[in-house]
C-alpha cells in the first residue's frame, strides 16, 4: 500500500526531471487489479496525484486457475445467478471512486479474447 504510493511519487519526480531535460511530457500509468479486496490495500486517492491514468484490469475473473466456478471473464456486473460476485468491472470502478479517484483517470481494460470449457 504505502510502498506503491511512494513508488508512484518517486517515479513522477524522476519523469518530471527527465521532462525538464528533454522538453517532452512523460505519462505515468499503472495497471491494477479490479478486485475491491486488492484496491482497498492502496490509497489510490493519494497515488493518483502522481499518475496520469489508472488502468483497471477488468478481465480474467474466471479461467483455468478456477475449475469449480464459471462466469464471464470480463463481467461488467454480477450475474443474476450470483449477485454477490465480488470481481466485476462495476465493483472495481466503484471501489476507486469511493476512494476519491478522479473518474477521468480511470481507464477500463477489457479482454478481447474468450475462453472455453469442456465437460461442464
Amino acid at each position: 500500500g504505502e510502498t506503491y504510493v511512494l513508488l508512484m511519487k518517486e517515479l513522477r519526480a524522476m519523469l518530471d526531471q527527465l521532462s525538464a531535460e528533454t522538453g517532452r511530457k512523460y505519462e505515468l500509468t499503472s495497471a491494477i487489479s479490479a478486485g475491491k479486496d486488492k484496491i482497498d490495500k492502496v490509497a489510490y486517492n493519494v497515488a493518483q496525484n502522481s499518475m496520469d491514468h489508472i488502468f483497471l484490469m477488468s478481465y480474467d475473473f474466471y479461467g483455468a486457475f478456477d475449475l469449480k466456478n464459471l462466469g464471464h471473464q470480463t463481467a461488467l456486473n454480477a450475474p443474476a445467478w450470483k449477485p454477490d460476485t465480488a470481481y466485476t468491472t462495476v465493483n472495481g470502478v466503484n471501489a476507486l471512486l469511493a476512494q476519491g479517484v478522479t473518474p477521468g483517470k480511470i481507464v477500463v481494460g477489457t479482454a478481447m479474447y474468450g475462453r472455453g470449457w469442456t465437460g461442464v
